[in-house]
């Protein structure tokens, strides 16, 4: 992942190590989280289920997320907080779906274009 250069100066003034050290140190984190910034709460094979409900509860005009798409946007959230680049959110976008696109990966990326940007300015 390309760390900006502004990210980099920013945590060499933190800490006072040397942009090589700051580097190496944030790939031992990526790689002791299994290749993310942070840690995320299940493989990201298993939110293949992750989905909005087909049809909304009574009484609502809205579908609602099941409880794996829940815990996706909590873990997506997780990553943008803990630094990660616009890349990296981008290849979490990418997982595994059984369900059709309005159903599941449109959802998602509604919920994450304010971060997709946000991420793309820091």
């Amino acid at each position: 992942m390309a760390e900006t250069q502004s990210d980099i100066e920013a945590l060499m003034v933190e800490t006072g190590a040397t942009a090589t050290q700051v580097l190496e140190s944030r790939e031992r984190h990526r790689a002791a989280n299994g290749g993310w910034s942070a840690p995320l709460s299940r493989p990201l094979h298993v939110f293949a289920a992750a989905r909005l409900q087909e049809e909304p509860p009574p009484g609502k005009t809205q579908c609602l997320p099941n409880s794996l798409m829940v815990e996706l946007q909590e873990n997506f959230v997780r990553l943008f907080e803990a630094g990660a680049s616009r890349d990296e959110l981008q290849r979490f976008l990418a997982w595994p779906s059984n369900y059709p696109f309005r159903l599941a990966k449109a959802p998602m990326q509604n919920f994450a274009a304010p971060y997709l940007a946000r991420a793309n300015t820091r």
